[in-house]
């Protein structure tokens, strides 16, 4: 069985599927709240987030972020700002998780920096994986932790809803909605076929 999970209740409102839980915001509460649902329903085999992200402001072949752009993720890892603005020299002991894909929708792919706090300015973490777009969201690191512990296959769905910057949050009050409801209507044509 298939658990889908969103941040909040809009990011999977109107999804037809009984296998849905809401793990709230961030890294840790996300965490807690998936570690609690698979302690109780054992029978889970893939764990599917479904929810929005920000790109970061400039692709390495530089093009611009492809805000109401529906992609895929199964490659999560956690930079912060303030460790990327140190300047040091130490190598980040940051486990990158990397998944299998749990459904096998076409759709582009990007990697995940999921730190713990926004990121207000317009910055791009040093990256894991070159060549893909790298996109940021809060709560997908404290998932993968707890889908690698558990041997339980992760992926992300997201619809793109702002660039990474001192604007993203704006720009995600103003999109995320119609594109929670884009993200959810393409899985439930996916889900009924």
């Amino acid at each position: 069985m298939i658990l889908f999970c969103s941040a909040i209740a809009e990011e999977q409102a109107q999804l037809r599927t009984p296998n849905s839980i809401v793990t709230g915001i961030g890294n840790l509460e996300s965490a807690l709240q998936l570690e609690s649902f698979l302690q109780k329903h054992r029978s889970i085999s893939g764990v599917v987030f479904l929810g929005s992200c920000g790109e970061y402001s400039k692709r390495s072949n530089g093009e611009m972020p492809n805000i109401d752009c529906l992609v895929t993720c199964s490659v999560f890892f956690q930079r912060e700002l303030t460790e990327e603005r140190l300047e040091s020299k130490r190598v980040s002991d940051t486990k990158i998780f990397e998944f299998s894909p749990v459904l096998d929708w076409k759709l582009p792919s990007v990697i995940c920096n999921s730190p713990s706090v926004l990121s207000l300015v317009s910055w791009k973490p040093s990256t894991p994986v070159s060549d893909i777009t790298m996109v940021e969201n809060l709560e997908c690191y404290g998932l993968a932790k707890v889908c690698e512990k558990k041997e339980i296959p992760f992926q992300a769905l997201f619809a793109i809803t702002n660039e990474v910057g001192p604007e993203g949050s704006n720009e995600w009050k103003s999109n995320y909605r119609h594109l929670a409801i884009e993200l959810v209507n393409y899985c439930n044509d996916r889900l009924s076929a």
